[in-house]
């Protein structure tokens, strides 16, 4: 049976899933975090994203990203591909270090955008990986590298997200 087709159209707000295979750590370390989050930003200039929250935990990552063409799918694909290409020859592993394939949830722009925002953004608050008390210990906040795209919207990011901050990257 084939799976259902996604639904994709321009200016479509998806909050995007994946973790690792077997629930296991899939960035080991800063680094792996860090390549990740410059391939996303590959992946966002290339596909003419908007990435309006992400973080990144040891073992999966969430995204809310805004489309601008019908191309999640596409980009998807090539955001994890690219992705376990890398980090595969770099640790010279074969395998697929992700459980499968992706969740993307279908959002409305506006407060529903903005409350996965917060969830996203909160996540590591919730996994008790960082203390609310103390917002610099062990988060490091990271740029994509289409961040004056990005950035060119920044009142969104506020009004959606109650942040100037588009992600964070937890090791």
């Amino acid at each position: 049976m084939a799976r259902p087709l996604r639904i994709e159209y321009p200016g479509a707000c998806y909050h995007v899933i994946n973790r690792g295979n077997y629930r296991q750590p899939l960035f080991r370390g800063k680094g792996a975090a860090e390549a990740f989050v410059r391939t996303l930003g590959e992946a966002a200039e290339q596909f003419r994203w908007r990435v309006h929250a992400y973080v990144v935990m040891s073992n999966h990552f969430h995204l809310a990203v805004e489309l601008s063409e019908t191309n999640l799918s596409l980009g998807m694909k090539w955001l994890q591909g690219t992705w376990i290409r890398r980090h595969n020859a770099l640790r010279q592993v074969i395998g697929r270090p992700f459980q499968g394939r992706y969740k993307a949830l279908l959002l409305e722009p506006g407060p529903a955008l903005g409350q996965v925002c917060h969830y996203i953004h909160l996540n590591p608050v919730r996994a008790r990986l960082v203390d609310p008390a103390k917002p610099n210990i062990r988060r490091h906040v990271l740029t994509l590298d289409n961040r004056a795209r990005m950035q060119a919207d920044s009142t969104t990011w506020r009004d959606r997200c109650g942040s100037n901050t588009p992600g964070r990257v937890i090791t």
